[in-house]
């Protein structure tokens, strides 16, 4: 009898570790492109796409980013995706806004997802650069 509790409380752990696994497995974090359109002098938008079958795992996700390559939440910084749930971002790209940028500096971002359990899946890396400040952005001359 304890020989088959044993093998029961195993064969319980594996599902449980194995299912964990698919959970992350199934979950994609895509940074997509930061167009010269959305880059300004201290502020950029970029574009963000997850796809999972677990949204319901997920306690937060948004875009980490820094002057240095490889950015993640512990040594970067973060801007969270502004929807009230994550699955109301299912099968769209969403935008997040990434503001007192330093002009004329370049920049490495990456999606992130965090989940419940603490496991952080990170997206591809992008970098732009934020534009030079021109006479028209002078607060004086406008």
């Amino acid at each position: 009898m304890k020989t088959a509790n044993k093998i029961t409380r195993l064969a319980m752990s594996l599902i449980l570790f194995c299912t964990a696994c698919q959970l992350q497995a199934q979950t994609k974090v895509t940074t997509l492109s930061v167009g010269d359109s959305g880059i300004h002098q201290s502020s950029a938008a970029c574009l963000l796409n997850v796809q999972t079958t677990e949204f319901d795992n997920i306690s937060e996700w948004g875009i980490v980013y820094s002057t240095n390559h490889n950015p993640t939440i512990e040594n970067g910084l973060k801007q969270t995706a502004q929807l009230q749930k994550p699955s109301d971002a299912r099968g769209k790209q969403v935008v997040v806004w990434l503001t007192d940028l330093t002009s004329k500096t370049t920049y490495y971002v990456r999606g992130f997802v965090k989940m419940k359990n603490g496991n952080v899946i990170y997206g591809n890396e992008k970098s732009f650069a934020t534009k030079v400040p021109t006479d028209t952005d002078h607060p004086r001359r406008k």
